[in-house]
This record gives C-alpha cells, sequence and structure tokens, in this order.
C-alpha cells in the first residue's frame, strides 16, 4: 500500500510529462502549414493531421477503457484516428486543423483529470484487457500516453524536415 505523499508524487510526475510532451507535440505541429498538414515524409507513414487525431483518439479511448465512461470523441474521429488504421494524404477525408486540436484539448483534458482522480485503490488498476501490452496498470498508462505523444512526435518532426521546414529545438 502506498501513502498519499508517494502517490500524490507519481501522479505529480504523470502530469508534468504528459504536459512536457504536449507541449513538444504543441511546437512540432504548430508549424505545419495547413497545406502540408497531410504530407507523409518520403510519401509514407503518418502526416501531422493524422499523428495528432490519432493521439486524442487513444488518449479517449484508453482513459474510457479505465473508467468505463463512454469515449468524448465521435466514432468519426475514432474510425478515422484509431491505431492500425492507414492515413491517406487527402486533406478531404479528415475534419480540419481546428477540430483536430480542439479534440487533442478535450481528449487531454480527460487524461489529465483521470490521473488528478488516482488514489490508493485506482492508481495500480490493472489495465483493461486488451491494453497490457501499451502499459501494465493506471500509473503506467499515464506515463506511456506521454511516451506515445513524443514518440509521434518524432513522425511530424520527420515530417517538418521532408518539408524543409525550421527544426523547432536547438
Amino acid at each position: 500500500m502506498q501513502n498519499e505523499s508517494d502517490i500524490s508524487s507519481l501522479k505529480k510526475l504523470a502530469v508534468d510529462r504528459l504536459n512536457w510532451s504536449r507541449g513538444l507535440a504543441k511546437a512540432l505541429f504548430a508549424g505545419v502549414p495547413d497545406d502540408k498538414l497531410t504530407a507523409m515524409a518520403g510519401g509514407k507513414g503518418n502526416h501531422p493531421l493524422w499523428v495528432v487525431g490519432h493521439i486524442a483518439v487513444s488518449e479517449d479511448g484508453i482513459v474510457s477503457a479505465f473508467t468505463g465512461e463512454k469515449p468524448l470523441l465521435s466514432d468519426r474521429m475514432h474510425a478515422l484516428f484509431k491505431g492500425g488504421t492507414e492515413p491517406t494524404g487527402n486533406a478531404a477525408d479528415y475534419p480540419t486543423r481546428a477540430e483536430v486540436e480542439a479534440a487533442s484539448e478535450e481528449a487531454r483534458k480527460k487524461v489529465l483529470a483521470w490521473v488528478e482522480s488516482f488514489d490508493e485503490r485506482t492508481i495500480h488498476q490493472p489495465a483493461p484487457k486488451g491494453l497490457e501490452g501499451f502499459a501494465p496498470d493506471a500509473i503506467s498508462t499515464a506515463l506511456t500516453l506521454a511516451m506515445h505523444e513524443a514518440f509521434h512526435g518524432g513522425q511530424v518532426a520527420s515530417v517538418r524536415s521532408a518539408l524543409s521546414l525550421p527544426r523547432v529545438f536547438r
């Protein structure tokens, strides 16, 4: 059993890492021109718009799996951006930048509220069936969500490089 101080420290760490990864992702995405949001490095892989939408639906779906709550984002968003979907280069296939960014913010608020709700009973709640490969328990999942966003941020950085956009971090 963990004491309140340990639980508070783990929650603070998770929130810190989630905020760090979000800052990274937003900085990388912000400089991509609207007409290049579906560009893919080398013509393959995940484009920036898909990455931001994918992070949003992943967070929404994963937290919903833990809490039993209905996902916040639409079925259309989940269908377009869920893991395993193949991004297209056609911008007309996707919601607007503003819609995807709003979904991203909504999903992140859900994640942060979930993390803040952790207590001695829920912080080590085992991952629901099907998510064990992502992370074994609730607190590990929160940290892995930050890592997931940073990983996909690397894909956006690759697209930025392919488009000869300036580096975000020096």
